[in-house]
């Protein structure tokens, strides 16, 4: 059903303003932080804004597509911030193991003083 529902998107004619709305948002694809509206950051956090299930069900006409196609964009989303994060990961080990910093090393006091008190 989900492949099907999702070619039935796809071929939505372009001319469709909600797609369209939902693709060029001004906030939703944005990857800074913003206290007040809606950005791609609060997205990786699950946030579903509502306005976006709107649309998607003013496109899909059915409140399980609507569902399925939400379900289906924010897998999408935590595998591909999964992706980065495994890949950014892995290059600061490898920086590490180039500096030879070890873990002791990372968790030993600092020799700085910490103005804080």
């Amino acid at each position: 059903m989900m492949k099907s529902t999702l070619l039935a998107i796809t071929d939505i004619n372009e001319q469709n303003q909600d797609l369209n709305d939902i693709i060029t948002h001004g906030s939703w694809w944005e990857t800074i932080y913003e206290p007040i509206t809606i950005t791609f950051l609060d997205l990786i956090k699950g946030i579903v804004p509502d306005e976006l299930s709107k649309k998607i069900h003013n496109i899909t006409n059915n409140n399980e597509a609507t569902t399925e196609v939400l379900f289906q964009t924010y897998n999408l989303i935590y595998q591909l911030t999964q992706e980065v994060w495994i890949d950014r990961c892995t290059k600061i080990v490898d920086i590490e193991q180039s500096k030879n910093i070890t873990k002791r090393i990372k968790h030993s006091p600092s020799n700085t003083n910490n103005t804080y008190r």
